[in-house]
């Protein structure tokens, strides 16, 4: 933003109202546009780092996973979660709980990289109850159910896809 007030003659604050889209009624026209077109002559990319300061939002979603992250089948869950995030602005931090790892010591690394919500994945489609440290996070079940009937969940209806099997069948 210095690089870009410093061309454009204008200051520091003015490049921000411009490029945080809040410079109506405070920039001259002709000084926003000016602004903009320094900005896009100078490949000017918003840091998302220093943007979570003002808004607290990281566009960062956890996924943590309960030995999805280790079968053959269910990668494409994960492959699907990260293209939904990127098509959205966001990036996907994947831990995995399988084995010697540590649940809580998992959620509490995403914690600290100030997630804005977290996906709980299971494998097979199971009830589960969701550990403490992600009640009072935004949360959503992957491929499970809450006990409690709180947290939502996506799980595969396979109801529907036995249908679905009869009806190619025949």
């Amino acid at each position: 933003m210095k690089q870009v007030a410093q061309k454009a003659g204008v200051s520091v604050s003015t490049v921000s109202l411009v490029l945080n889209h809040r410079d109506a009624g405070r920039v001259k026209a002709e000084i926003a546009e000016r602004v903009r077109k320094t900005a896009e002559e100078l490949g000017y990319r918003p840091n998302p780092l220093a943007s979570s300061l003002r808004t607290s939002r990281t566009h960062i979603l956890g996924f943590i996973s309960e030995e999805v992250a280790t079968t053959p089948y269910a990668g494409g869950i994960i492959l699907g979660a990260q293209d939904a995030a990127s098509r959205l602005g966001y990036i996907m931090l994947t831990v995995s709980t399988d084995g010697e790892s540590d649940e809580g010591t998992e959620i509490a690394a995403l914690k600290r990289y100030g997630v804005d919500g977290f996906m709980y994945a299971k494998m097979s489609n199971r009830i589960t109850h969701v550990p403490d440290a992600l009640k009072d996070s935004p949360v959503v079940l992957v491929d499970a159910t809450d006990a409690e009937g709180r947290i939502p969940s996506v799980e595969p209806d396979e109801i529907m896809i036995a249908k679905d099997a009869t009806n190619r069948l025949i």
